[in-house]
């Protein structure tokens, strides 16, 4: 039997974090390692109150682990509430750079030739290495002088993974080879396949009985489309409609909306519950603008995989990015930012439903690794 190779994932983030590239690390952490002695590199930084002694491979709903090694980094975190917010980015980057000096001694002690980061920046301290290195990207700068960066980069790496056509075409506009580039979108977690009760969980849950319920999960951040989505379930009386995520990051919006009684805001709910929520669901949404480049244009939501794998309805705005991965046969498209196009779609959702069953299975995390390895 051959020996495997090692990989190291190199993952500047607090680890295990609630936000969703924390899962989408772990479910690749753990499927690449099938194929190579994996570990993963994190930062010793402060944990937040949310996290503080939770179990990651619990969390992640991790079955086969791998190795985790935390690097020492300087974190001054602990004084950010008491500056100003300028301190909190210079907080950052003394973090980050502190954690590049330590991965790229770590990695020169380590006997591994594979080296797998989401931080295209990693590249400029380990290039005197001579080590492997992938980059995945999951966004790309306006900015022209980027370009040029990113350009010298290549150089060095040997392969970008990218989970959109559109981030592959911004990569060969300035010049990368597209041999060099493997598109792979996000992946599913087999946990979402499997089949529900919708009427036991909502009693589980303390969820309306009989009502229509729409449901989305994920992050408030800007682009989301959150506050859009609020405003249409503020005209809709009779939806319910339920909001996974932590609110706190957005109090004002949470106030204003926690009046309305067809809102219900859960908080954050760990990432192995979220299954049994949206088989609660009637009808599942994904409200991204149009105006944020990121979640317009370079997406690829591990939501969209996650909701259509239930087997239920999925509203989704029409944005280059989405329009990518799904087509309107698998998906019921309405026009970005338009609450009149949203609420007509809820609304007649039984004339748009589609008999067609899209293949989801090609999509879990154990396939992406798969493809990726044999491209690596």
């Amino acid at each position: 039997m051959l020996k495997k190779r090692i990989m190291l994932y190199i993952a500047p983030i607090r680890y295990p974090t609630e936000k969703a590239h924390g899962i989408a690390i772990a479910k690749m952490c753990e499927a690449f390692n099938r194929h190579y002695n994996l570990q993963l590199i994190v930062p010793q930084i402060k944990q937040n109150l949310l996290m503080k002694g939770i179990d990651a491979n619990e969390l992640y709903n991790i079955k086969e682990t791998f190795l985790i090694k935390s690097l020492f980094c300087i974190d001054l975190s602990r004084y950010n509430r008491y500056l100003s917010r300028i301190f909190h980015i210079l907080n950052y980057w003394i973090m980050l750079l502190s954690f590049y000096f330590a991965v790229s001694i770590y990695i020169w002690k380590v006997k591994t030739e594979i080296v797998y980061t989401r931080d295209i920046n990693l590249t400029m301290f380990i290039i005197f290495l001579n080590k492997k290195i992938y980059v995945e990207m999951h966004n790309f700068p306006a900015n022209k002088y980027f370009h040029k960066y990113y350009k010298f980069l290549d150089k060095f790496i040997k392969g970008y993974v990218v989970i959109n056509k559109n981030l592959k075409e911004e990569l060969i506009k300035i010049g990368i080879d597209q041999n060099k580039i493997l598109l792979a979108a996000s992946g599913v977690d087999k946990q979402f396949f499997i089949r529900k009760d919708r009427n036991k969980l909502r009693i589980k849950y303390n969820y309306p009985q009989n009502k229509k319920i729409i449901l989305y999960s994920g992050s408030f951040q800007k682009g989301k489309g959150v506050e859009f989505l609020l405003g249409v379930a503020r005209k809709m009386e009779q939806e319910i409609f339920i909001i996974i995520g932590d609110y706190n990051k957005n109090e004002k919006l949470y106030k204003y909306y926690n009046q309305y009684p067809n809102i219900i805001f859960t908080g954050y709910i760990p990432y192995s519950q979220i299954a049994d929520h949206l088989y609660c669901a009637d009808i599942l949404v994904i409200p991204n603008d149009k105006k944020t480049i990121i979640y317009s244009t370079y997406t690829s939501p591990m939501k969209l995989w996650e909701y259509l794998a239930t087997g239920k309805p999925v509203i989704v705005s029409k944005v280059p990015g989405i329009e990518n991965l799904v087509s309107s046969d698998d998906v019921i498209f309405y026009e970005p930012d338009n609450s009149q196009d949203l609420i007509y779609k809820i609304n007649n959702i039984e004339r748009f439903v589609k008999k067609t069953h899209f293949d989801v299975s090609k999509f879990t995390w154990e396939k992406r690794a798969e493809n990726i390895a044999h491209f690596i």
